[in-house]
C-alpha cells in the first residue's frame, strides 16, 4: 500500500517505466530470479525522484529489501 504522501510518484511515468524494465529483462525478480506476475518496479536509495537506481523485484523480495 502506497503512504499518501508519496503517492503522487506512482503515475503514468512510473508505470511506463516499469513496463521499459519488463520489456527489457521480462517479468523476473532481479534478487532471486524468479518469474512473477505482479513484480514490482523497486527504487534502491528508497528515493521515489530517483529513476537512475531501480530494479524489478518480486514482493517478497522487494518487502526485504525495504525493510533494511
Amino acid at each position: 500500500m502506497l503512504r499518501p504522501e508519496i503517492r503522487r510518484w506512482y503515475g503514468a511515468p512510473h508505470r511506463r517505466l516499469r513496463s521499459e524494465l519488463i520489456a527489457r529483462l521480462g517479468p523476473v525478480c532481479q534478487k532471486c530470479k524468479r518469474e512473477h506476475p505482479r513484480i514490482n518496479l523497486a527504487h534502491l536509495t528508497h528515493d521515489v525522484t530517483d529513476v537512475d537506481r531501480v530494479t524489478l523485484l518480486c514482493p517478497s523480495c522487494h518487502a526485504k529489501y525495504d525493510a533494511r
